[in-house]
């Protein structure tokens, strides 16, 4: 979230971090915020149409080609969902870091 909300999902899947993408998904569900798992999948399927690129250089080849717009209506979706900066969004993923802390 924190590449998300400083520059969108471009930038995610650009950085290193993009990696974890299906991971997230898989966090978010059981975080219990499916909303965001089902934007974090549509926006992945952008990037990896039958399979997500696990591959820094192969996603930053196919950023490449997107346009910038790409991710405009994911990402107010996300933030219509999560509140400005996504807060609402930490605070599930504090509170459930927070409930499992030493699970």
């Amino acid at each position: 979230m924190s590449e998300v909300s400083n520059g969108g999902f471009l930038q995610f899947f650009d950085n290193p971090t993009g990696v974890l993408a299906p991971e997230a998904v898989q966090g978010f569900h059981r975080m219990g915020i499916s909303e965001l798992a089902t934007l974090l999948d549509r926006a992945m399927k952008i990037v990896g149409h039958n399979e997500y690129p696990r591959e820094q250089e192969a996603r930053n080849l196919i950023s490449l080609k997107l346009p910038v717009t790409t991710f405009k209506d994911i990402e107010r979706e996300l933030y219509g969902i999560g509140g400005d900066n996504l807060g609402k969004v930490h605070d599930v993923m504090d509170a459930y870091a927070t409930k499992h802390a030493g699970s």
